[in-house]
Parts: structure tokens; C-alpha cells; sequence
């Protein structure tokens, strides 16, 4: 097991956000945003239809919730590797992992378009580039050299 190192600062100062990771903060940004529109145009047409008999299914209020809760989760990671955050970098890689997985399966049931296989390879980027050692490094706890 390879020991992270940790970043020992006398003045309590944060370290400098390489331009990498501001890339990235921006792109998942970007998803934040696309996904927000999305659900707001799902729920928007949704509401829209009610007068023309149209009734939500059980499918379309759960589909509205996760996408709800994945755009919350996304946003507060987004917002945490910002600011270079601990527990930012765990609660991203755990919304990469489900979204690989996700991504996976629409890959492997022949659903899959360029759309997703293009999502899919950005996700697996951001994970590689996130687990490196020196990038690793900025999101563990800072202490004060005694």
C-alpha cells in the first residue's frame, strides 16, 4: 500500500489549483448544467402535458428524482473540488463510479450512442486524472508544522 503524501504548510494556506483540475471543475460543471436543464425541461413538459391526458408514470417520477439527486450530488462535488475540499474527491469518485457503470451498461446493451460513449470516455479521464499521486495530494487534510 503506497502511502499519500500529505501537504505540510506553515501559514495554513490552501495550494495552488493546477489548470487541469480547474478544466475539470469547469466540464463537470458544464454536466451540472446540462443535467439541470434536462430535468427542468423533463418536469417542464411533464406539467405541460397534464391538460392533453397525459399522466407520469412511476419510470418518469423516479427517472426526475435520481436525475434531481445526481445534479444535487454533482453540484456539491463540483463545488468541493473547487475549493480543493477532502471529502469532495470521494463523493466525486463515487458519482464517477456509478456513472461509469451506468455508462457501461448502456454501452454493452447496444443503446449506447456517440453521446454516451463520449461521457463515458470523459468520465474514465477525469477518474485517472484524479487518482494521480500529486492531484491525490491537494485534497488530503493540510496540517501545521508544529
Amino acid at each position: 500500500m503506497t502511502q499519500i503524501p500529505v501537504r505540510k504548510t506553515d501559514s495554513g494556506a490552501k495550494p495552488k489549483r493546477p489548470l487541469i483540475l480547474t478544466i475539470v471543475v469547469l466540464l463537470l460543471l458544464a454536466r451540472v448544467i446540462y443535467l439541470g436543464t434536462t430535468m427542468g425541461l423533463l418536469f417542464l413538459f411533464s406539467f405541460a402535458s397534464q391538460g392533453s391526458g397525459y399522466s407520469a408514470s412511476v419510470t418518469d417520477v423516479l427517472l426526475g428524482i435520481a436525475l434531481f439527486g445526481l445534479t444535487l450530488f454533482l453540484l456539491v462535488a463540483v463545488i468541493g473540488l473547487w475549493q480543493l475540499r477532502p471529502a469532495a474527491w470521494a463523493l466525486n469518485m463515487l458519482i464517477m463510479g456509478f456513472l461509469l457503470i451506468v455508462g457501461l451498461w448502456i454501452h454493452f446493451t447496444d443503446q449506447a450512442g456517440l453521446v454516451n460513449d463520449a461521457g463515458l470516455l470523459l468520465n474514465i479521464l477525469i477518474v485517472f486524472y484524479l487518482v494521480q499521486p500529486d492531484v491525490r495530494a491537494l485534497f488530503v487534510p493540510r496540517t501545521v508544522d508544529s
